[in-house]
């Protein structure tokens, strides 16, 4: 059997544990205060300096690192920017380093907190989504979606490599991007406008253009499952698996009432796992055949979500973040 559950950290919002039955225990939780910070946008998860980290981007253009571990705050990244979509990390010149896109652009920063240059000569400013995948010689690409449903892959964060519009009417937002490597080719994942396609990164080729049933698709991850190479989208309330060699759907599910804010792939010892946080501030686990493993509750709108390492993920909403793990055994103390 396995527990569910989010542990003490000063900074965070929820205490939460939950025992996973067939028909799962509603955890009980404990709010603690997050300042005055107005909500997380945005968290990615990193080992830096061989120390598992929370990064979370906050409505007010904040930037912070946290340790995963006993959620004390690390570093505040300084930003004059007003609001971002995406954190990650990639690496730049050999080094670990932050990366945030949003309304103005990107900005990157060092480990240690100096700021970096980066994209001269970009064509979008506008942001709304990033993804760091490798190319054919192993080197980083930064891949970037925009407000004009365009993506752009700048070869580690400096060169445009290429640039493709995607939304059919040039004004929907791209916030599915995704990375993959299929029958060895490495490519770029995106969903806009009811279409999941892939992209060559060496050439900005599409190589796949199959239709999704459903609304809005806000995320996507990408797994593997024997052969096969296939992206989980969150689009409404439902999960649909493509494979996207072919585009074919292999399984949909609903979540819920409550519409899908992200969704990511979680490393486990149960096998790959995905992860869903909804609107309403559920966190659900599953099997990728859509079976439920667990679900959790955090006190607030939910709205970013990212694994840190097998079993255990971290969640943000407006207020503050939290992680989540599984633990094997019976009730998690």
């Amino acid at each position: 059997m396995f527990s569910l559950r989010a542990s003490v950290l000063r900074g965070c919002l929820v205490v939460a544990k939950l025992v996973v039955h067939p028909h799962p225990i509603p955890p009980s939780q404990r709010v603690i205060p997050f300042g005055l910070a107005p909500g997380c946008c945005a968290i990615a998860a990193a080992l830096i300096d061989g120390h598992p980290m929370a990064l979370t981007a906050e409505r007010d253009g904040a930037i912070r690192q946290w340790d995963a571990a006993t959620g004390e705050l690390v570093r505040d990244f300084l930003s004059e920017q007003a609001s971002f979509n995406e954190v990650l990390t990639m690496e730049l010149l050999g080094q670990p380093a932050v990366v945030a896109v949003g309304l103005h652009g990107v900005r990157c920063w060092t480990a240690d907190g100096r700021g970096v240059a980066v994209r001269a000569g970009s064509v979008e400013r506008q942001l709304t989504s990033a993804h760091v995948t490798r190319d054919r010689r192993g080197g980083q690409n930064l891949l970037l979606g925009d407000y004009r449903g365009g993506v752009e892959c700048w070869s580690e964060a400096n060169e445009l490599v290429w640039r493709l519009p995607l939304g059919v009417s040039g004004d929907v937002p791209l916030w599915a991007l995704g990375g993959a490597a299929i029958r060895g080719t490495e490519t770029a994942v995106v969903c806009i406008e009811g279409m999941v396609r892939t992209i060559d990164i060496g050439d900005g080729r599409v190589l796949v253009d199959a239709p999704v049933p459903g609304g809005d698709c806000l995320g996507l991850a990408t797994f593997s499952r024997g052969p096969a190479t296939l992206a989980a989208l969150a689009v409404d309330t439902d999960v649909i698996v493509v494979d996207l060699a072919t585009g074919a759907i292999a399984q949909r599910w609903s979540v819920g009432a409550s519409p899908l804010s992200r969704i990511c792939v979680l490393p486990s010892v149960l096998g790959v796992l995905l992860a869903t946080v909804v609107a309403d501030g559920t966190v659900g686990i599953w099997r990728t055949n859509g079976q439920e493993v667990g679900m959790g509750r955090l006190p607030a709108k939910g709205t970013a979500i990212a694994p840190v390492g097998p079993d255990l993920l971290v969640a943000g909403y407006e207020g503050g973040w939290a992680d989540l793990y599984l633990v094997a055994g019976g009730d998690a103390q």
